[in-house]
């Protein structure tokens, strides 16, 4: 597993995905964003959300939640 990858997808799928588009997304999109997003890191869906998770405290469920919570 490239870690350096993984993460950089993760902040990817955070920051220009999630943060832009997140609070648009059905659960069957982000899904899907997820699934993209762990194929380009080259890692399972479950090391993706570990790593995720890891790195933001949350999945990006959650993430998504907070953002409806606290608008940026």
């Amino acid at each position: 597993m490239n870690r350096e990858l993984v993460e950089s997808c993760c902040d990817e799928l955070a920051f220009d995905n999630l943060d832009v588009a997140g609070v648009k997304l059905s659960d069957e999109q982000l899904t899907e964003a997820i699934d993209k997003a762990s194929e380009k890191a080259e890692v399972d869906r479950d090391v993706f959300l570990a790593v995720f998770q890891e790195l933001f405290r949350c999945n990006p469920y959650t993430y998504v939640e907070n953002l409806l919570e606290n608008p940026l």
